[in-house]
């Protein structure tokens, strides 16, 4: 039960979370698990496991207001990959207001 539950809670940590776990905690964890948390933090690494924000990102450029919306959610969460994505979110709400003023201006 016990590993069932480390195993759950290991994919929802950040990648510098999980490098600390190796590096200095894993006195704390058996053996299996601490090849599954290794294996978690190698898949990390190389991208394997990254959640897709295509969605947030497209209505961060469609929709400004709603991406710096759901940009300022992301960022206050405790994941380092929400708070990257919700900063990339309000980038393009910027770039999406830049956008259709220069557009604006243009047509104008």
């Amino acid at each position: 039960m016990k590993n069932k539950i480390v195993m759950k809670e290991v994919g929802n940590y950040s990648l510098n979370e999980l490098k600390l776990i190796i590096e200095t905690q894993s006195d704390l964890y058996s053996d299996e698990e601490l090849d599954y948390i290794k294996y978690v933090y190698k898949q990390k690494r190389q991208g394997g496991f990254d959640k897709s924000y295509l969605f947030q990102f497209v209505i961060s450029l469609l929709i400004p207001l709603i991406g710096f919306i759901v940009g300022g959610i992301m960022i206050a969460s405790d994941n380092d990959e929400r708070e990257a994505a919700g900063k990339k979110c309000i980038i393009l709400g910027i770039i999406s207001m830049i956008l259709s003023v220069v557009i604006w201006q243009v047509i104008k």
